[in-house]
């Protein structure tokens, strides 16, 4: 077993504080190594609309000693529709990257999503 990454988060950016429903969103998020080794790392961008936080999209890359990497998502426009989450109604999700799945009190950005 691989030791866990030495690495932090810098953020989630969303181009927009509103998603439309079924239509795809970009995001910007960034990570550094914080570790003298590289690491190869795979990133995801999770989201939630209510308990459980889901994979939304995904990078893999090596991250070199001390590298800040700016990532690049487009949420997927499957993502944007109540039916993913199994809602009726879909107000609004929470995003955030991560290399592992996040514990349920972690806590990303808000946005709102439209009809």
């Amino acid at each position: 077993m691989s030791p866990e990454p030495k690495v932090s988060y810098i953020g989630v950016i969303p181009s927009s504080r509103e998603a439309k429903i079924g239509k795809p969103l970009n995001v910007l998020g960034g990570v550094r190594n914080d570790a003298e080794n590289e690491y190869p790392l795979r990133v995801t961008l999770w989201g939630r609309a209510s308990d459980t936080w889901k994979e939304l999209i995904s990078q893999e890359f090596i991250l070199t000693p001390k590298e800040h990497k700016h990532l690049y998502f487009t949420i997927p426009e499957e993502c944007l529709e109540p039916a993913f989450w199994d809602q009726e109604d879909l107000p609004e999700i929470e995003l955030l990257t991560l290399h592992k799945q996040p514990a349920d009190s972690a806590r990303g950005i808000l946005i709102f999503v439209k009809k």
